[in-house]
C-alpha cells in the first residue's frame, strides 16, 4: 500500500443523491452556461437557498425582492416623467409623491421638461406633505385687437 498524496477533493465528504428525470441534463446545461461543474453548480445552488432561507427568517426578503423593488422604482420615474412632460406641454400643475430621493430626480426630470416645452414662462415647485406640486406657467399671451 503507498501513501500517494491526496488531492482536496478527494478528502471532501461524498454524499449520493438520486436525481427525478431529466434534473442531472437540466444540472448539466446550467454548469455549462455559468462555466462551472456541475458539483460546482450544484453547490451554488445550495448555498444560494440557504442564504435565501436565512434572509426569510429575518425579514429580508433577498436579491430577487430588491432587483424587483429596483423595477418598481423605475417603472415609476418613468411614469412621473410622461406625467410631468405632459403638463409642462399642456401648461399643468400636477403632484409628485415620493421618498426624498425619488423627488429629488422628479424635481430634475420636471427641470427638464419645462426647458423642453414651448411657450413656458417659468416652473414652480412647491413643497406639499409627501412630495412637491410643479405648476408649469405659461407665458401670457398679448391681447390684441
Amino acid at each position: 500500500m503507498t501513501d500517494e498524496p491526496k488531492y482536496p477533493s478527494q478528502m471532501q465528504e461524498r454524499f449520493i443523491v438520486r436525481l427525478p428525470d431529466g434534473m442531472r441534463d437540466r444540472i448539466a446545461a446550467a454548469a455549462k452556461a455559468g462555466g462551472r461543474s456541475m458539483n460546482a453548480e450544484i453547490v451554488l445552488r445550495l448555498e444560494q437557498s440557504f442564504a435565501e432561507e436565512k434572509n426569510a427568517g429575518t425579514g429580508d426578503s433577498g436579491d430577487l425582492s430588491k432587483i424587483n423593488d429596483k423595477l418598481d422604482r423605475i417603472a415609476y420615474l418613468q411614469r412621473a416623467e410622461k406625467i410631468l412632460r405632459a403638463a409642462a406641454k399642456n401648461g399643468m400643475t400636477v403632484d409628485m409623491h415620493g421618498s426624498e430621493d425619488e423627488m429629488d430626480y422628479i424635481v430634475y426630470l420636471a427641470q427638464l421638461a419645462w426647458s423642453e416645452a414651448d411657450g413656458l414662462e417659468k416652473l414652480v415647485v412647491n413643497h406639499i406633505e409627501g412630495g412637491r406640486r410643479f405648476e408649469f406657467r405659461r407665458k401670457p399671451v398679448p391681447w390684441t385687437l
